[in-house]
């Protein structure tokens, strides 16, 4: 059996101090997991939500906790593929890179997203996207 735990960055308060200390208390708590024995951290992605999730960019996060663990996984999960948030030839160098910083570490997802909010702020129609997900993966 392997455990994991996965982030999000939640707050009610969206101060930039609690944000601040909501990614701080991330890391403190991701290092922990790597002693307590733990398999994987994952960290998602989500863009312009207010309060729901400010992990807007979970790559940059991971190559951040990468550098600070040895054993642990370093999951991305998932990697929003709509062209004009992450072009799918952007995606596998950004991946690609950081599995081979991490020493193949990486564990990776891909999606659309969750939100018409999200999918809005890049110009698309969430319930339009699928055949265009499809073909970046």
């Amino acid at each position: 059996m392997k455990f994991s735990i996965i982030y999000e960055a939640q707050m009610v308060d969206t101060s930039r101090a609690n944000e601040a200390r909501c990614f701080h208390e991330i890391v403190e708590q991701s290092l922990l997991a790597e002693a307590m024995g733990f398999d994987t951290v994952w960290a998602v992605e989500h863009t312009a939500l207010t309060q729901y999730a400010h992990m807007s960019a979970p790559e940059t996060f991971l190559a951040f906790l990468a550098g600070k663990t040895t054993r642990l996984g370093i999951g991305h999960g998932v990697v929003c593929l709509p062209p004009a948030m992450n072009h799918p030839v952007k995606v596998a160098e950004r991946i690609a890179t950081l599995d081979i910083l991490s020493k193949g570490r990486v564990h990776f997802g891909m999606g659309k997203g969750g939100t018409q909010q999200e999918a809005g702020t890049f110009g698309y129609d969430l319930g339009a996207l699928q055949p265009m997900i499809d073909e970046s993966m």
